[in-house]
């Protein structure tokens, strides 16, 4: 399954609960993906 996320500034600075969760998801996403990067670099 891919899932995409666009960083909307605008949405971003304006949050609301429903946005929030959607950035939450966003940040743990990334933290993942650089996890697993670190792995495979060293």
């Amino acid at each position: 399954m891919v899932q995409v996320f666009a960083l909307d500034d605008e949405r971003f600075m304006k949050a609301n609960k429903r946005d929030q969760e959607y950035f939450q998801r966003l940040l743990e996403r990334i933290k993942l993906i650089r996890t697993s990067a670190k792995m495979y670099l060293y």
